[in-house]
């Protein structure tokens, strides 16, 4: 048995889109962040 989970990118525009919200969010703030910070997917403690 085997699961499989695949990803293809076509084209480039969804890591570019990634990296203008990471700067866009990013821009006035100070500290270390990551992606899960870009998307609003870290918990608030």
């Amino acid at each position: 048995e085997r699961i499989e989970i695949r990803h293809v990118a076509h084209s480039r525009m969804a890591f570019v889109n990634g990296v203008i919200m990471a700067i866009e969010f990013i821009k006035d703030k100070r500290g270390i962040y990551g992606m899960d910070d870009v998307l609003g997917l870290r918990k608030k403690q």
